[in-house]
């Protein structure tokens, strides 16, 4: 079979281009050989055979040396020129995990993606020899793992891969290409020369042939000579590895440039990539293309790029460019200095920060790397790109971190963006005591830092302090000043239940940034104001008001920003708990479920607490208590490890209650006593979120106390919160509260007490819109209240809000489950690592003890559960294992066998 001339200027491999097209479906293929070899060319030849038929194609290319972050930023890069969907999510929780995640945490939602955008899809992983950081192994060892049927992945590589490729293999799911299939057969060489020499002889073809091996490297090189005019004759050394490439390529190659071309492209060669404006700007016009006009004409190793504008872009083939990075180094250093130079002034014109960063310093201009940082640091962090601002500010020396007040202003933003809470706080100590008393811009910056990090840390008291100097601030046309100042003060007043307060500061008009636009994004911008607007009302307990509100927030934040934006992620979290309270079970789920990761990482705390107390209340009704604590024990986790002491007592509280319901009451005992504890270190504290803490602890015994037999100890310690402040501005709190004061007079044989008090509560509830603080009080609430309508005690009003409870009641329920099907298909469908955690879910392990036997992450058990209950058709763990029984699955004696690793 003859190849044929590609668009690209390449020689095809119409043999191989066969067999990867009769491998379409395998889920990965690797391109394996030595450098040279032609692996990346045929990569880039499959990839032009896929564009044209609507195939998405994803080039992500590794370079010697590079980390985690610059990898990924590459991979996301790739995926989201395809769909910026596909990659959202990932990008979200790996900018704000701070600490490198697990690798898990970011491949499951870029699985999420992959499977949202449903369409065929090839992902290719250029040089993947220089990819060695085991963190990047392992989540490309999860995407190839649960890879959806649209998504294939093609890796090119020098060496066979750290992976675990055997699954793969003997599904018939791996296709091999290495260094034997690369290499040109004599007709295929026969052609690359004929298209640079028409009319060779074909003694001199099998003369080059034989000294190449075939090898690609060589063949091209023998070509490029012959098109310089060079002779066939004479001795020659061979050519069929690096090492004889790098000698040959100087020996012969190089001597057939003008010296003043080859200057250019040596000088050229260090950037990582390029296109014509920069080789413009680097060698001035005419030099410059001149220079690309021959890269391009003689195809001197010249591979293009993936980009997201329509001018191309490219980079050398690493053997080029190394034989090129020596050649620079023996240039006179102060060429070397003004090439750097003038890369960092044209990088850093361009926001590419890193690189602007990288190339000054190598000129040694540490200031000017100090200075491009401090250009571009505030747009960044609007625009939430805190890793590449993260990594340039960590390249800059220490003397130029500890000489600018305003780089250690954005280490401290990004620590707290991360949330590294401690060293936040010793950066704004360093701060105050190294700021000038005539430095107001970093006084101000500090008033929000400090206010920031009291949000984060759910730190009222320090909120409170600093309610003077926020009020104080001076009127500012930063709109960051203003929106920072706006919703701090917001989220104080909030907290301190002043809410006509609140929400006559966070009601203002959008700010508007210097370019007109206004701010919208950040924790400072618009829509974060329109959040805590929206939460303001629920936590008063107005559910009518705060429904509006939410909607038109979340909507607003998705359009503007997308699904996994700050913003939205607090309006979901938030509209979530509101959608709990009014038992619109189907829309929580629907809501939750595609950001409840995003929202793990990126929303404020209460809005965490919103969401994930939602959940496990959407759990415990549609699933079984024991899910629930699965999922409350991460909530533990995360609250615990970031050492928020309020929604550590709120958790707790939650586990009271689920224990209680599940009959453990032991353990509900051990969960209180641990909740008074965590009240008893805030006893001396007089803040909002001390107080509630103890509230709740108060709350957790009294439900303790009725549920063991003592109803006539817990009535007085609800009463006593009923009279006192805590909750004297809260009237969800209020109306769940007397809900419990109801089942307790009943249970006391006080019923004439209790009807009485029922009107009050009913008509309490429909003012606010409230359903579950009403249902969740306890099984015998709505008997109660019939009771109350039997006694001829309740009003009209009344009797139409409990006609309109009894029927939510009933509608309650768990949803109706998909088709499911057969079990022989299902035998199939699910996977060995699926059934063993089937098992694990009939013992009633919970999520972290089913990670630990098998050998995974939490995160990953989340995704199987997620597809064994898709393929089951069931929403739970307690259905999944009913279901897999009944269709022979599972057996009543089926005990999971430990398995380690991936």
């Amino acid at each position: 079979m003859q190849a044929s001339r590609s668009s690209q200027g390449l020689i095809e491999r119409p043999r191989l281009i066969a067999r990867l097209t009769g491998a379409r479906q395998a889920k990965c293929i690797l391109i394996q050989g030595p450098a040279g070899c032609g692996k990346t060319t045929l990569a880039l030849q499959w990839r032009a055979r896929l564009a044209p038929f609507g195939h998405g194609c994803a080039w992500c290319m590794a370079a010697s040396g590079e980390d985690v972050d610059a990898l990924l930023g590459n991979l996301f890069a790739a995926l989201a020129r395809i769909d910026p969907l596909i990659v959202r999510e990932a990008m979200l929780i790996y900018e704000r995990g701070g600490a490198l995640p697990s690798a898990d945490s970011v491949a499951i939602p870029l699985l999420n993606g992959l499977v949202r955008h449903g369409q065929q899809l090839t992902l290719f992983f250029d040089d993947f020899h220089h990819i060695a950081d085991p963190w990047f192994h392992e989540l490309v060892q999860t995407l190839l793992d649960f890879a959806p049927r649209h998504l294939q992945i093609v890796m090119v590589s020098r060496t066979a891969p750290s992976l675990s490729l055997s699954r793969l293999r003997e599904a018939e799911g791996l296709l091999v290409l290495n260094f034997s299939d690369l290499r040109f057969t004599f007709t295929e060489a026969e052609h690359l020369l004929q298209t640079r020499e028409p009319g060779i002889a074909r003694r001199d073809t099998r003369l080059l042939y034989d000294q190449t091996g075939g090898w690609g490297a060589g063949l091209r090189l023998a070509a490029l000579e012959r098109g310089t005019g060079s002779s066939l004759q004479g001795e020659r050394l061979p050519l069929q590895n690096a090492g004889d490439f790098a000698a040959y390529f100087n020996r012969e190659v190089l001597r057939q440039i003008p010296e003043a071309e080859l200057d250019a492209i040596t000088r050229l060669s260090v950037a990582h990539r390029f296109n014509d404006a920069l080789a413009i700007h680097l060698l001035g016009a005419d030099m410059g293309l001149a220079t690309m006009t021959r890269l391009r004409r003689d195809n001197l190793f010249l591979l293009p790029l993936e980009s997201s504008t329509r001018e191309p872009w490219w980079r050398f083939h690493p053997m080029f460019r190394d034989a090129m990075g020596a050649r620079f180094e023996r240039l006179a250093l102060s060429v070397q200095q003004s090439t750097h130079s003038c890369l960092g002034r044209w990088m850093g014109e361009r926001k590419f920060l890193v690189d602007a960063v990288r190339h000054c310093l190598l000129a040694g201009e540490d200031s000017a790397a100090a200075d491009w940082v401090d250009r571009h640091a505030r747009g960044m962090f609007l625009a939430g790109e805190m890793r590449p601002l993260v990594r340039a500010v960590a390249m800059l020396p220490p003397s130029r971190l500890a000489s600018r007040v305003s780089l250690r202003r954005w280490v401290a933003w990004a620590q707290l963006c991360y949330r590294e809470l401690d060293a936040c706080r010793w950066s704004i100590e360093l701060l105050s005591r190294h700021r000038t008393a005539e430095d107001e811009e970093t006084r101000h910056q500090l008033t929000l830092l400090e206010g920031s990090l009291a949000i984060q840390c759910e730190d009222t008291d320090a909120g409170e302090r600093l309610i003077p100097a926020l009020e104080n601030l001076p009127a500012s046309h930063d709109a960051i000043l203003e929106g920072g100042r706006r919703n701090i003060l917001g989220w104080l007043r909030i907290h301190l239940s002043q809410f006509e307060a609140a929400r006559a500061v966070l009601s203002k008009p959008a700010l508007l940034m210097d370019d007109g636009m206004p701010l919208m994004d950040s924790a400072f911008g618009s829509l974060q104001s329109h959040c805590l607007l929206g939460y303001s009302y629920f936590r008063q307990g107005d559910m009518r008001q705060a429904e509006p509100v939410l909607h038109d927030a979340l909507a607003e934040a998705d359009r503007a920003l997308g699904l996994f934006s700050e913003a939205a992620c607090n309006a979901a979290s938030f509209l979530a708990a509101l959608l709990y309270e009014v038992n619109q079970l189907e829309h929580l789920r629907a809501l939750l479920e595609p950001r409840f990761n995003a929202i793990e990482r990126v929303a404020l705390p209460e809005a965490l607490i919103c969401a994930a107390l939602s959940r496990i209340r959407l759990g415990v009704l549609e699933s079984s208590v024991q899910e629930a604590l699965s999922d409350l024990d991460l909530l533990d986790e995360q609250v615990g490890r970031r050492r928020l002491l309020r929604a550590q007592g709120l958790a707790l509280s939650e586990r009271v209650k689920l224990l209680l319901r599940a009959e453990r009451v032991a353990e509900a005992g051990e969960a209180v006593k641990r909740l008074e504890r965590l009240a008893g270190q805030s006893a001396r504290q007089r803040t909002a979120a001390d107080r509630e803490v103890r509230a709740v602890a108060v709350a957790a015994r009294a439900q303790w106390l009725a549920h063991t037999g003592e109803p006539e100890r817990a009535l007085p310690m609800i009463e006593a919160l009923m009279a006192g402040n805590d909750y004297a501005f809260q009237e969800r709190k209020q109306v769940q509260l007397e809900a419990y004061a109801v089942l307790l007079l009943n249970s006391l044989g006080r019923p004439d007490e209790a009807h009485a008090r029922a009107e009050g509560l009913l008509l309490r509830a429909r003012k606010a819109g409230l359903v579950r603080s009403v249902l969740d009080a306890g099984y015998a609430m709505l008997d109660i209240l019939e009771a109350a309508r039997r006694a001829d005690r309740l009003s009209a009003s009344a009797n139409f809000y409990l006609d309109y409870l009894r029927l939510q009641h009933e509608q309650t329920g768990r949803p109706a489950a998909v088709q499911t099907p057969p079990a022989t298909d299902l035998q199939e469908a699910l996977s060995p690592r699926e059934l063993d955690i089937l098992r694990s879910l009939a013992l009633t392990m919970s999520n972290k003890r089913v990670a630990q036997a098998q050998g995974i992450t939490p995160e990953t058990v989340k995704w199987h559960l997620k597809n064994i209950y898709g393929k089951l058709g069931v929403y739970g763990r307690d259905d999944a294992v009913a279901k897999a029984r009944q269709l022979g699955l599972l057996q009543q004696d089926d005990v999971p066998a430990p398995r380690y690793g991936s």
